[in-house]
Parts: C-alpha cells; structure tokens; sequence
C-alpha cells in the first residue's frame, strides 16, 4: 500500500465522521464491539476488507453523503501453489506480473500418471502460472522466480 492510499481504518473513521457518528453509536448500530472498532480506526489491528466495504456500503445507505469513500482496488494475497504466503518480496514480483497479464490461469484438476482426473480444487484463491517471469537484483538465488512456478491469487473484496 503506497502513502497516499488510507488504510481501512482511516476509510472507516473518515466515514464515520462523514456521517457524524461516534465510535459508540457507529458500533451500537452495527453490532460491532467497541474495542474492535478503535483497534480498526487506530490500526492496532486490521479489518478484513470485505467488513470495510460493507460498512461503508452501510453508512452510505443509512447515512447519504456525497463524499463517503469506498476502497480504491482490491487487495490481491499471493501464495504458493498449495496456500502458504510467498514472502513479500516474491510476492511484489508476481503482483507486478499478475497486474500486466504476464501469467497464465490455470485449470484446478490435473491428470495422474493412468490418465484420472485428479481435482486440486478446494484452496482459496485462482491457480496461475508464470509465463515470463523477471529476475530481481534483490532476491537470493534461491528466489529466482523459475519459469512455470505456479501460484495463487487471492482477492480480497
């Protein structure tokens, strides 16, 4: 997240204000715990994004305002093959590839060794391949993306 994008908490503390709530009245109306509020606007901990952009969808059906804000793009979690998070650094290469449509989807079964279908469904996310990866100057040897490494993106909405 770069500088000039808000956090969740900012987006729903500025919503709040927007709609002239205090934190109190803005948890009361939704059933949400006080305390998890504050952690949220404070970013001691953080809100998933499907719960900002129903708040927010919430406080701008319940309170109409020209300027209550909605999260810009989604967020995008990159993981192994079999779900475990790629370490950031891996992780911002394949955004950068994923976001230019150097990546390949692929299907989420495979065939065994007699010709059965085996199904690899079930884990969260889209299965891609990379299909032009970029070496980095920054990355151990070890992280060289190989080409064909497969991966999974996970959007948060």
């Amino acid at each position: 997240m770069n500088s000039t994008q808000a956090t969740a908490g900012e987006l729903i503390k500025k919503a709040r204000k927007q709609a002239k709530l205090t934190q109190k009245q803005l948890a009361t109306k939704y059933g949400i715990p006080t305390r998890s509020l504050e952690d949220w606007e404070t970013n001691r901990h953080s809100c998933p994004n499907y719960v900002v952009t129903l708040l927010l969808h919430c406080l701008e059906i319940d309170f109409p305002t020209e300027t209550v804000t909605k999260p810009a793009e989604p967020v995008y979690t990159f993981t192994d093959k079999y779900g475990k998070p790629l370490p950031q650094k891996l992780a911002d290469l394949f955004r950068a590839e994923f976001l230019s449509g150097k990546v390949q989807e692929q299907p989420e079964c495979s065939q065994d060794f007699y010709g059965e279908t085996i199904l690899t469904a079930g884990k969260r996310g889209k299965l891609y391949l990379c299909t032009d990866p970029k070496p980095n100057i920054d990355l151990n040897p070890e992280q060289e993306i190989p080409m064909g490494f497969e991966f999974r993106v996970i959007k948060e909405v």
